[in-house]
C-alpha cells in the first residue's frame, strides 16, 4: 500500500510555498532523529546550513562537524544534487540543506523540478528522479531558490500514509527557511531545525578602497555593488561566488607595502574567507570579471574579528590570539606566467587571495583543460629569488568533443590532488623556473626538472597587465 501511494505522489502538485517559518532550532541538540522536538504533524526536519558548490569542501568545515555530532550523521552521508545537460552536478546550485525524515522506514524521493511546473502547476512535465529510498536516513540536498524559483522537490511518505512534497526555499525577506503553512488531512509538515546565525560586531557593509565597490551581506551571502565600471567589471551587483557556509561579518583592510586591498569574510562557524579585487584587475581586462572567494583559509578557527596593524591584517580568535593573513606575493608582475612547448601554452595563475589555476591551452588560444584550487606560500626569499608553495586542487575541467557530439563539451570533475612547487626568478620577475617538489604531475612536468615560465604569452605577445 505504501509503495503504490508513494508512486502516485510523484505526480502530485506541490504544497504552497508560503509558510509560517516555524523553527525549533534551540531544541535541536539531539543526537538521534527520534529525540528532535517533533510537532504532531511533522514528518521531516530540514535545516538550511549555508552556501557551497562543493559538498567535499563543506564536509571540512566546523559547521559540518557540529551537524554530524548533533544529529549522529553517518560518515558517508549523501548529498543529492541536480544535474546539468551533460549529466554533471549543477555548478549554479549553491544552497545546501540537511534533510532528516522522522520515520526511519519512510519512502523518500528527490526530483529535479522543471521550471514549467512553476509556471503552470498542471503541466504534464516531470523532472528526473535524483534519489529514491525506502529508508528514511538523513541526507543533504544542494539546489537553488533564488527569487522564489525553486528547482528541486522532496517527496516523503511515512508508514502512517502521511505525505509531503516539499521544495526547499529561502525567504526573500530575511533568508529564513520557508515551510508549508497549511497542513491538510493526510499531509505532513516540516520542522525547521536551522541553527540561528551567531551575532557579530563586524560591519555588514564596507567600502572597498580605490575600487568603486561596496560589499554587503544579505541572507548570509556577500554581494558586491559596483558603482563605476572598470576593465571588464560593469556597474551592477555581483555575487561573491564560492563561499562555503554563511557570512556574518565583513572587514576591509590592506596587506604589504603596496597596500593590496583585501575583503575578509567571517563565516558563521568561525572560519575565514577572503577576496582581493586585484584578482580581477590583474588578469586580462577584456576576458570577463570573476568575483570568487578564496575558500576557507587553513588554520583559522574560532575567529571573532579582524584588526589592521601596520601593513598586516590580523585575524583575532576568541582567546585573543592573532593570526596574520599572508597572501601570495611575488616580484611584480606576478599574476600570470606562461610556458610554451610543442604547440601548447600552459598558464599558471597565482592569485593574491590564495587561489590557483593551471590552464592547458593550444597556441591558437583555445583552452583544452584547467585545474582550479587553492595555493599557499610557504617560502618567500626575494634575495635568492625563490618562492615555494603548497597547493590543493579542487576541480578539473576538460573541454572536448566526440563522434556523437561534435560540439565542444565542458566537463568538470572534483579533484583532491595536492603537492608543492618552487618558482625561482633571476631577473626580478620577468621569467621563472618552475620545479615540482611533490605531488602528481598536474603541470605535465617531471618532478625535479625545471620548466621555464615567462610573464609574456607567446599567443598574445605581451604581458596581460601594465607594470604600474
Amino acid at each position: 500500500m505504501k509503495t503504490s501511494l508513494f508512486t502516485l505522489l510523484l505526480g502530485l502538485l506541490a504544497l504552497t510555498a508560503t509558510g509560517c517559518n516555524r523553527s525549533n532550532a534551540q531544541g535541536a541538540a539531539a543526537a538521534d532523529a527520534s529525540e528532535l522536538p517533533w510537532g504532531e504533524t511533522d514528518i521531516v526536519a530540514v535545516a538550511f546550513v549555508g552556501y557551497g558548490t562543493s559538498f567535499e569542501d563543506f564536509k571540512q568545515t566546523p559547521t559540518f562537524a557540529d551537524l554530524k555530532q548533533r544529529y549522529g550523521l553517518p560518515d558517508d552521508i549523501s548529498c543529492i544534487s541536480r544535474k546539468d545537460e551533460e549529466g554533471e552536478e549543477s555548478a549554479t546550485d549553491n544552497e545546501l540543506y540537511l534533510v532528516i525524515p522522522r520515520d526511519p522506514n519512510a519512502s523518500v524521493a528527490v526530483n529535479d523540478l522543471p521550471v514549467e511546473r512553476l509556471i503552470d502547476p498542471d503541466a504534464d512535465v516531470y523532472g528526473l528522479i535524483l534519489y529514491k529510498s525506502e529508508s528514511g536516513t538523513p541526507f543533504f540536498v544542494r539546489c537553488q531558490s533564488s527569487g522564489g524559483m525553486m528547482n528541486l522537490e522532496i517527496i516523503i511518505v511515512d508508514n502512517n500514509g502521511r505525505q509531503i512534497i516539499y521544495r526547499p526555499q529561502l525567504s526573500t525577506d530575511d533568508g529564513s527557511l520557508v515551510t508549508p503553512g497549511i497542513v491538510n488531512q493526510g499531509e505532513g509538515s516540516v520542522l525547521d531545525i536551522t541553527q540561528p546565525l551567531p551575532t557579530s560586531r563586524l560591519p555588514q557593509s564596507v567600502e572597498c578602497s580605490e575600487d568603486p565597490i561596496t560589499a554587503r551581506i544579505a541572507q548570509g551571502r556577500v554581494f558586491l555593488d559596483v558603482q563605476k565600471p572598470f576593465g571588464a567589471v560593469e556597474n551592477r551587483t555581483y555575487v561573491l561566488e564560492g563561499i562555503t557556509g554563511r557570512c556574518v561579518g565583513l572587514f576591509a583592510g590592506e596587506i604589504g607595502r603596496d597596500k593590496l586591498f583585501f575583503l575578509c569574510l567571517l563565516m558563521d562557524d568561525g572560519g575565514v574567507e577572503a577576496f582581493c579585487p586585484a584578482s580581477i584587475s590583474g588578469f586580462n581586462p577584456n576576458s570577463g570579471a570573476d568575483f570568487i572567494s578564496s575558500g576557507r583559509l587553513p588554520d583559522l578557527k574560532d575567529i571573532t574579528g579582524f584588526r589592521q596593524e601596520g601593513d598586516a591584517i590580523q585575524a583575532i580568535d576568541k582567546s585573543g590570539g592573532k593570526h596574520a593573513l599572508r597572501p601570495n606575493l611575488l616580484p611584480k608582475p606576478y599574476r600570470s606566467l606562461f610556458h610554451d612547448v610543442d604547440g601548447e601554452e600552459y598558464e599558471l595563475r597565482i592569485y593574491p587571495d590564495w587561489r590557483l589555476m593551471f590552464i592547458d591551452g593550444s597556441r591558437e588560444g583555445g583552452t583544452i583543460a584547467y585545474y582550479a584550487g587553492q595555493v599557499f606560500q610557504t617560502k618567500a626569499d626575494a634575495k635568492s629569488g625563490q618562492y615555494e608553495f603548497r597547493y590543493l586542487m579542487r576541480s578539473h575541467t576538460a573541454f572536448g568533443s566526440g563522434d556523437d557530439n561534435p560540439d565542444i563539451v565542458e566537463k568538470t570533475t572534483p579533484s583532491t590532488a595536492s603537492g608543492t612547487f618552487r618558482l625561482t626568478t633571476h631577473d626580478g620577475g620577468q621569467t621563472y623556473d618552475l620545479v615540482l617538489l611533490s605531488g602528481p604531475a598536474l603541470f605535465r612536468f617531471k618532478p625535479g626538472s625545471p620548466a621555464r615560465f615567462s610573464i609574456v604569452s607567446s599567443y598574445e605577445g605581451q604581458p596581460r597587465w601594465s607594470e604600474e
